[in-house]
């Protein structure tokens, strides 16, 4: 991942199996971005219960993809401080929270790794997620991924929205 991304996370990412300590569900999605890229549109959603919710407590999101031959690609960490409300903090405990993000990424087939820790508590997830991503640019005709969401998405708080989706949809994208 990025160079910022912890010791503890960068073991987790890296390692061939998923590391359980903190539940979580991945989806994404390509769309047409700048040829010859896509911009591929990607969700992680934590177990609420898995997280440590005080204020000032942190959860570091690392992500990168890995694309056929093993080459590495638009890895990053990014540290999401938690400052809830009780009753935001009550809706998070309950339901989970979402990170939203997008990669650029050239057409082919990707294995996207994503590792979560919680700072404050200690806790590591990671898991892997199969990708495929469409050369928009050699068709007359073609469809992106799907984006979806349900009134239960909105339950989930979400750290970072998406704005290119955020016009298009009445919740965020959601895993579920």
């Amino acid at each position: 991942p990025g160079a910022s991304a912890s010791a503890a996370v960068t073991e987790a990412i890296n390692s061939p199996i998923a590391v359980s300590g903190i539940s979580m569900r991945v989806f994404a999605a390509p769309f047409k971005g700048t040829a010859p890229n896509a911009s591929v549109l990607f969700a992680v959603e934590m177990s609420g219960r898995d997280l440590s919710l005080d204020n000032g407590a942190k959860v570091e999101v690392a992500y990168f993809a890995v694309d056929a031959s093993g080459k590495t690609r638009g890895g990053r960490s990014d540290t999401i401080t938690l400052n809830l409300r009780p009753e935001s903090r009550a809706r998070v405990e309950e339901n989970g929270l979402r990170f939203l993000n997008r990669l650029d990424l050239p057409p082919g087939r990707y294995t996207l790794r994503v590792a979560v820790r919680d700072v404050t508590g200690g806790s590591i997830g990671s898991l892997s997620y199969d990708l495929e991503v469409p050369d928009f640019s050699k068709s007359a005709l073609s469809m992106s991924g799907l984006a979806l969401t349900s009134m239960s998405a909105s339950s989930l708080m979400t750290a970072r929205l998406d704005e290119q989706t955020r016009s298009l949809l009445p919740a965020p994208a959601s895993a579920l």
